[in-house]
């Protein structure tokens, strides 16, 4: 961003007698642009005055051209506007011009305006009064502009001029600060001399773009922390995981063999173990269900056989009474 500052209101070209024929200028014509480096100038506009009333406005487009007709017998004020940005005025004395008195081969030249972006602590009081006056000239019938009263202007400019490419100067130094500070990653560093740029141009278009790429790279960097968090995380869990399965498996096979040893007691110690390690899984719950099933079976069959043996040996006993009471019998 460049303000020209020495674009002031100053080119309007006078007659082009040389074989164009032109027919009799009804309204005066204005045409030209507002201009401030390449900056979009879609919502710059001209408001014009008469007698101190609003007559008309006219927007630019995003060259910051405008075109647009005064009426002869008035006099006016224009006044260049955009947001963030000093007004400048310029007087048209048409108030005692007749259509009949312009030469026909008069037609104005483009009016150009140098804009000038409005920052904190910087007097723009010079800018109340007008930047330049059109006036008619009658030697010519034709309008020219107050070469003298616009030097006068430009002088009184130099001050903001200077204060302004100071301004500018350090808007530029910090701007291109930020930008490297960004590109290596440094957000800290591209905030500050982002924050320093706003201080002199708090609503220019580059500095809140490089503002919104920060923001994007701080975002960025702070999902990718996020995600690389996650995924350690994840790999804790996962080795934790993998740990006490390891523990798991290890007091599973413990009480499978102490099974097998048919030590009951070792086999629900080690599956209990295990419960306690992983009390979601279902392996140990099965395997205590099968010792306790075993156990019960095992009891049973003890108990079975004790009741058989006890059956025998009570047989046996009557048999043998039933014997020395049959040999008691014969004797």
């Amino acid at each position: 961003m460049k303000n020209n500052l020495l674009i002031i209101l100053l080119f309007l070209a006078g007659v082009f007698p040389f074989g164009a024929l032109y027919s009799q200028m009804e309204k005066f014509h204005v045409n030209g642009d507002m201009k401030d480096g390449f900056t979009d100038m879609s919502d710059a506009f001209v408001i014009v005055y008469s007698g101190g009333q609003k007559i008309k406005r006219i927007d630019a487009n995003s060259s910051g051209k405008f075109e647009f007709d005064l009426e002869f017998g008035r006099d006016y004020v224009l006044e260049f506007r955009k947001q963030y940005y000093a007004t400048k005025k310029v007087d048209i004395f048409l108030g005692a011009v007749k259509a009949e008195m312009i030469d026909i081969g008069c037609r104005p030249g483009p009016v150009q305006v140098g804009m000038i972006k409005k920052v904190d602590g910087i007097d723009y009081s010079v800018l109340d009064k007008s930047v330049g006056k059109i006036f008619y000239e009658p030697e010519s019938k034709c309008f020219d502009w107050d070469a003298d009263y616009s030097l006068r202007v430009m002088e009184k400019l130099e001050t903001l001029q200077h204060e302004m490419e100071e301004k500018q100067d350090t808007y530029d130094k910090n701007t291109a600060i930020g930008s490297k500070a960004l590109a290596k990653g440094d957000y800290a560093g591209a905030a500050a001399a982002i924050a320093a740029a706003k201080a002199v141009f708090p609503n220019d278009a580059g500095i809140l773009k490089l503002e919104e790429e920060l923001e994007k790279a701080k975002k960025a960097a702070a999902d990718k922390e996020a995600a690389a968090k996650l995924e350690e995380e994840r790999k804790k869990q996962e080795a934790e995981a993998k740990a006490k399965q390891a523990d798991y498996d290890k007091q599973m096979a413990a009480g499978d063999k102490a099974m097998k040893s048919d030590d009951f007691e070792g086999a629900k110690a080690a599956y209990s173990a295990a419960a306690a390690i992983i009390p979601t899984a279902t392996a140990h719950q099965t395997k205590l269900q099968i010792l306790a099933d075993t156990q019960a079976k095992r009891l049973k069959e003890a108990e079975d056989a004790a009741a058989a043996k006890a059956a025998e040996e009570a047989a046996k006993k009557k048999a043998e009474e039933e014997a020395i009471a049959a040999k008691a019998a014969e004797e």
